[in-house]
């Protein structure tokens, strides 16, 4: 893919806003007490699901080059599962052993089936086999696997040339409503849409095209989107596939926004909170759910709660980080990825 403006820089940025919305849901979804509005909020927040996979979608198509199934495989399966083995030596450690979570209170009533789906957990496939084992946040794993998985696939219908090009991505996008219409209890077909179309954006360069403001049409085209997806919002309000694909749209669109306006004062946090975005998913849940729940529930003021959430959670990422580094744990990554 050529270069843009929308570059990693931006891409970060709506990451920083995926993980921003992130927090929110977790944080409040459970719990109305804090205010209705608060609350709407949060159940809104699940937005942040479809967000990321449609940025893993991009990512991936945006960086894809010509190369054997098995080395690209490897390459991005090693830097999914090393990254999250790291954050599993730490923590489950520290939940077991100091927090008496064990492997038979996190899979009760399993028995010694309890270990069968520790190692299931450690596959990153409990979501079909464990439940949720020492970190509920941690299902999504299961479902980002079978996006990696199905990569290949998607990236190669997409590109094959014997099809004029409009005929394939509506073919892709036909496969993708009807295997979100079977609904959420295989391979998580809910996120499959928002995976194809960022796959799509990246080959099409769909939201570099909107950087070009000289491109009236462009700005017409997302408009549109997002009146579209404002009005879908207000007739259906519960959840459905198409809702949180537009509303991840109507995200990228108003970071794109921020950068064609240069408001640096917002973008460049946004941008700094989405490089650990990936270590504060894996790692939030520990913080105000597993091992300080009592103490952030005691707290009267939600904002407080939510600042204290995601400074603590953004230091720690940043603190193994500098661990990864210190312990050489990134250049086994980059070894494993050849």
């Amino acid at each position: 893919m050529e270069n843009s403006q929308f570059n990693v820089g931006v891409t970060n940025a709506i990451k920083g806003v995926a993980t921003l919305l992130l927090l929110l849901h977790h944080l409040f979804l459970s719990h109305p007490e804090y205010g209705a509005g608060l609350h709407l909020a949060a159940i809104e927040g699940k937005v942040c699901v479809s967000l990321f996979v449609l940025l893993s979608g991009y990512g991936l198509a945006a960086s894809y080059r010509p190369q054997s199934a098995w080395n690209w495989y490897r390459s991005r399966f090693s830097k999914l599962y090393l990254n999250y083995w790291f954050i599993m030596l730490i923590f489950v450690p520290i939940s077991w052993f100091v927090f008496g979570n064990t492997v038979y209170t996190v899979f009760p009533g399993c028995g010694e089936r309890a270990w069968l789906k520790l190692i299931s957990q450690i596959l990153a496939t409990q979501e079909y086999y464990g439940g949720l084992g020492f970190n509920p946040t941690w299902w999504f794993m299961s479902a980002i696997i079978v996006l990696y998985a199905l990569f290949p696939l998607i990236n190669r219908v997409a590109e094959v040339s014997v099809v004029n090009k409009w005929v394939r991505y509506v073919g892709l996008m036909v496969i993708a409503a009807a295997w979100a219409a079977r609904g959420p209890s295989l391979c998580f077909q809910p996120y499959v849409p928002a995976f194809i179309v960022g796959v799509l954006a990246a080959r099409e360069r769909w939201f570099s095209a909107f950087f070009a403001v000289e491109v009236r049409w462009m700005t017409l085209l997302w408009g549109g989107v997002m009146a579209a997806a404002c009005i879908y919002i207000i007739l259906c309000p519960q959840y459905s596939t198409l809702r949180y694909l537009l509303l991840s749209l109507v995200a990228c669109v108003l970071v794109c926004r921020l950068y064609i306006r240069r408001m640096w004062v917002l973008t460049k946090p946004l941008e700094y909170l989405g490089r650990y975005s990936m270590t504060i998913f894996l790692t939030h849940t520990f913080i105000y759910y597993i091992f300080f729940r009592d103490f952030f529930y005691s707290l009267d003021n939600p904002w407080l709660m939510y600042g204290l959430l995601l400074s603590s959670s953004l230091l720690l990422a940043v603190a193994l980080d500098l661990l990864m580094k210190l312990t050489r744990w990134n250049r086994l990554i980059a070894w494993a990825r050849g």
